[in-house]
Parts: C-alpha cells; sequence; structure tokens
C-alpha cells in the first residue's frame, strides 16, 4: 500500500486530460459535466467549422463523437489518427435523437474478417 503522506510526487508530472465532444445535437451539451470541450457542429460542409473539429482531434487526448458525424467524417479522421504520433482516443456515441450506432456492425465487421470467418450477428 502506498504511504501518500511519506511519498514525494516531484518527480512524477501530470498529463491534463483534454477531452473534446462533437455533435449535431444540443444533447451533446450534457457532457460538459465530465469536464468536456463541446462543439457543436451545425454545418458538415462548412469549412470554418470543419477546421475547428480537426483541430480540436489533433489538440485532443479523447474524442467524443457522434455517430451520424463520425460517419461523415471518418475518412478525414482517420487520415489525420494516422498521421499524428500520438492520436486521440475516438469514443463513437449514439445520436441523442437516434439511439443507435453503426460503430458495433463496424467493429463486428472488422473482427469477421481477421478471424477468416463470418460472424453471427
Amino acid at each position: 500500500m502506498l504511504d501518500i503522506k511519506s511519498h514525494s510526487f516531484k518527480n512524477y508530472w501530470w498529463v491534463s486530460l483534454s477531452i473534446v465532444a462533437i455533435g449535431s445535437d444540443i444533447g451533446i451539451e450534457t457532457l460538459k459535466i465530465i469536464g468536456a470541450k463541446i462543439l457543436t457542429i451545425t454545418d458538415v460542409r462548412d469549412e470554418e467549422e470543419l477546421s475547428k473539429v480537426y483541430g480540436s482531434v489533433i489538440n485532443s487526448k479523447a474524442v467524443i463523437i457522434e455517430d451520424n458525424l463520425y460517419r461523415v467524417l471518418k475518412a478525414d479522421l482517420e487520415n489525420i489518427i494516422s498521421s499524428l504520433p500520438s492520436p486521440p482516443l475516438i469514443i463513437v456515441v449514439p445520436s441523442f435523437t437516434v439511439h443507435e450506432t453503426s460503430r458495433l456492425r463496424e467493429i463486428h465487421n472488422k473482427v469477421s474478417l481477421a478471424v477468416g470467418v463470418k460472424l453471427k450477428w
């Protein structure tokens, strides 16, 4: 057991965990409670909004993104993440209006491909 009173913490450095939550629904605002920076996207074709999204992804440790936006931005996000030395964790969540995500089916297909057998759904 670690004795905190006698332990010296001067040799530790702490990385601040930066989390960004990206969504198109106002419900994404609820993630402020965990300390996430909130980006509400109204138009995925708007260059200014996209540059904010991509900049946030690059500068974050974790990205929570709604499924509908993830599907639209997936290729760009994969390109950005593959070029980063320490990429963020991408967490795909269902929209607050649609309570399901396509991410589970995508993972199922990748696991089926990896094992060489079409797994039951």
